[in-house]
């Protein structure tokens, strides 16, 4: 699943990071889209997760910890997965929403407390 989004988001200019034990990709240091167990999700504008949602009864709210839904991004149908087409689609809408979203600027670390 990796292998095959590195593939199709070679074509995004964007940041590819460990997230959720797997890949996920960045843009403008938002998350886009990732791979989390044997799924791909996505980030989308309301109107897109609504037409998603509406589209595919398989398309499902991200939800990596099972109790807290990521509002903004849907896990895409397998069928779509398997469908270059409708896998360029969605990560194509997925990039155009997230590109508008502010730049996201790193948090400073922070320090360890001393040890006395």
């Amino acid at each position: 699943m990796v292998e095959l989004l590195r593939s199709v988001m070679s074509s995004f200019p964007s940041n590819e990071k460990k997230m959720f034990g797997s890949s996920a990709w960045f843009v403008n240091g938002n998350m886009m889209t990732g791979v989390f167990e044997d799924y791909i999700f996505v980030r989308l504008s309301e109107s897109d997760r609504e037409l998603l949602l509406a589209e595919s009864d398989e398309a499902r709210h991200f939800d990596p910890l099972g109790d807290r839904p990521m509002r903004e991004y849907i896990v895409l149908p397998e069928h779509y997965v398997g469908n270059e087409t409708e896998l360029e689609k969605w990560l194509g809408l997925s990039f155009r929403f997230t590109s508008t979203l502010p730049v996201k600027k790193k948090s400073p670390r922070k320090k360890a407390a001393k040890k006395n």
